[in-house]
C-alpha cells in the first residue's frame, strides 16, 4: 500500500482497528428503484444477505462485510459492518444463496461518516480485503451537515452563534469569526 505522507487510505484504517483484509469484503450498494430504495436502514441486512450463485462475492465472502453506499460519482459513504457466519445451506435455492449475517460493532465510530473513492470500475460493487488497501479515504465527517442558506436568508440568535457547531458547508462558504458580546441594546 504505497502512499504519500499524510494520505489516508481504507488500508489504514483496518490496520488501526486489527481488521485482516483477507477476513474484508466490501460492499459498495448503489441506489436503484428496484432493489436498494426498499432496502435502505434496518432492511438492508435482509437485503445484503441474499445473493445469486456466482456474482461478484465469490464462493467463500469474508467473514466482515463493511458496507457502503455510492453518493456522486466515485464517492461511497460507509454504512454499517455485518459479520458473516457463513452460506445458510438449508435456505440455499437454484438461484439464491442466504447468508447468516450479523450486525457488528467493529467501525462502529465510522459509519455514516467516513466516505471513500471506489475504484474506476465501479461495476465491480464487491471487493475482497487486500483489493481495497490503496481505496483513498475522502473525508471523515459527520454526515448531517446543514447547508449554508445564503447570507440573505441567515437570521441567527446571538446564543446560537455561541453555540459550538458543525456547519461544513458554512465554513466552506464564507469566514465565520466568534462574536465575543452582542452590541449594548441588543436583545439576547
Amino acid at each position: 500500500m504505497n502512499s504519500d505522507p499524510g494520505d489516508l487510505k481504507l488500508g489504514h484504517l483496518f490496520r488501526a482497528t486489527g481488521l485482516a483484509p483477507k477476513e474484508v469484503t466490501v460492499i459498495r450498494h448503489t441506489l436503484t428503484t428496484d432493489g436498494m430504495t426498499r432496502a435502505l436502514g434496518p432492511n438492508l441486512l435482509l437485503y445484503t444477505r441474499e445473493q445469486v450463485p456466482g456474482n461478484k462475492l465469490g464462493k467463500t465472502p469474508g467473514r466482515i462485510w463493511l458496507n457502503f453506499l455510492a453518493t456522486s460519482g466515485r464517492r461511497a459513504r460507509f454504512l454499517t459492518v455485518f459479520e458473516n457466519h457463513g452460506e445458510v445451506l438449508e435456505e440455499r435455492t437454484g438461484n439464491r444463496r442466504f447468508f447468516d449475517l450479523r450486525d457488528a460493532t467493529v467501525k462502529s465510530s465510522h459509519r455514516h461518516r467516513l466516505v471513500i473513492k471506489w475504484t474506476a470500475d465501479t461495476v465491480n460493487w464487491a471487493r475482497s480485503g487486500p483489493q481495497v488497501l490503496a481505496m483513498p479515504v475522502v473525508e471523515i465527517t459527520d454526515p448531517l451537515t446543514e447547508p449554508f442558506p445564503g447570507f440573505d436568508s441567515i437570521i441567527v440568535a446571538f446564543k446560537e452563534l455561541q453555540a459550538p457547531r458543525r456547519r461544513q458547508s458554512s465554513r466552506r462558504s464564507c469566514s465565520l469569526h466568534p462574536i465575543p458580546s452582542p452590541p449594548s441594546g441588543w436583545p439576547s
